[in-house]
């Protein structure tokens, strides 16, 4: 069983790394006009802070540029300022993170981006600073 595996950012912070596709509770946010269908797990969003760090899973309808037909990502969402970052990424070469793993894409420095008005981002957004 795969489990979460945890890196130390210093200053007594530490930022979670998302590795456990099977423990996941995963509920449909949307399915983009592109074909996607993006999923996210609610257990991994801690509430009462400005920034969320959340749990996503997307499915492709076609390989992405990676060969992958899913990801598991986590980013971090402010609820404030409505800006996002990904901090890990990990393709899947089968939909619902099944298959063989591809490169895990580890990223906990990523600036933040500001999050587009209707785009997939905003909708995890809108779910995740719900409380």
């Amino acid at each position: 069983m795969k489990q979460l595996s945890v890196i130390a950012l210093g200053a007594g912070c530490a930022l979670a790394l998302y590795a456990a596709p099977a423990a996941a509770q995963w509920t449909k946010v949307l399915d983009t006009p592109s074909g996607r269908s993006v999923f996210i797990d609610p257990g991994s969003i801690e509430h009462g802070v400005a920034v969320r760090q959340v749990a996503e899973l997307w499915n492709y309808r076609a390989p992405d540029s990676f060969g992958d037909l899913s990801a598991i990502q986590l980013a971090q969402y402010n609820c404030d300022t409505h800006q996002r970052h990904l901090v890990q990424r990990t393709g899947y070469r089968a939909a619902m993170a099944q298959g063989s793993a591809t490169a895990v894409q580890t990223n906990p420095d990523a600036a933040w981006q500001p999050v587009a008005p209707q785009s997939a981002a905003a909708a995890i957004l809108a779910v995740a600073c719900l409380n």
